[in-house]
């Protein structure tokens, strides 16, 4: 499950959906059609739910609960996306400063929605970490990154 597993989903004309774990597998179910077919990866972080999810996969007794499971944890795998682009937007929106009302809005809807001051501080580093300067805002009280070229 946190393996970083792949899986293919692939999405019917009736609307139904089947995953796989085999792409030539899905390429067969979509009829050759790759526009209906979405490449999943299932690498999740070690959470409280996905841990649940693991021991419920453990429990499973029939292939519909498996099949649930599995839709689980492609949530789990999107939410995780989700959470990880929107730390990095917040480090992103605190590195290059506030200067409208609608940024601002933004900015404190991320950072409140993710955890509060202790997200900020693992939104900057997530920032620095994938290669964002610390361009840190005029009114900051605390450094982030290196301060090439700041007094202090």
């Amino acid at each position: 499950m946190s393996d970083g597993k792949l899986v293919w989903r692939i999405m019917h004309p009736d609307g139904s959906r089947t995953v796989v774990g085999d792409y030539m597998l899905a390429l067969a179910y979509a009829r050759g059609d790759k526009s209906h077919i979405e490449e999943i990866s299932l690498n999740l972080k070690p959470t409280p739910v996905v841990r649940e999810l693991k021991v419920l996969r453990g429990m499973a007794s029939n292939l519909g609960d498996d099949d649930k499971i599995q839709e689980a944890e492609i949530d789990a795998a999107r939410l995780q996306h989700i959470e990880s682009a929107a730390r990095l937007a917040l480090g992103i929106l605190w590195m290059d400063g506030r200067g409208s009302a609608k940024v601002e809005a933004a900015f404190k809807t991320l950072r409140n929605a993710l955890g509060g001051k202790k997200a900020l501080g693992e939104a900057i580093a997530d920032a620095i970490e994938s290669g964002y300067e610390a361009d840190h805002p005029e009114d900051a009280t605390w450094w982030a990154g290196k301060k090439d070229g700041a007094d202090g």
